[in-house]
């Protein structure tokens, strides 16, 4: 898989917390979803690795007054950023999860 992500339209190659908000709400929407269908014991082992090395995906986030990681401003280190692109991610993921119910 793979991500390209940036804030406020500065490349964060080194990925950062919006990463991480986006692993929690794929990981999360996908076991939701895997209980929905009777799956959920298929997908108790599957980690937010598995589920980054199957994607590619592009990330772009907007914060008032972010904090990076070094002077390069590779890595967000925003906390605020994780709950941000969750909460953006998660329902949508898991209504368009929720139109393949039989998948």
């Amino acid at each position: 898989g793979h991500v390209s992500s940036y804030c406020n339209t500065i490349p964060t190659a080194d990925g950062g917390t919006h990463e991480s908000g986006l692993r929690i709400a794929l990981l999360r929407a996908l076991k939701d979803h895997a209980e929905r269908i009777g799956q959920a014991k298929r997908f108790k082992d599957v980690t937010t690795d598995d589920v980054m090395n199957q994607i590619s995906a592009m990330l772009s986030v907007a914060i008032r007054e972010p904090e990076f990681v070094g002077q390069t401003k590779d890595k967000l280190a925003t906390v605020e950023a994780s709950r941000i692109v969750e909460n953006a991610l998660r329902d949508a993921f898991d209504h368009w999860l929720a139109a393949y119910k039989n998948q």
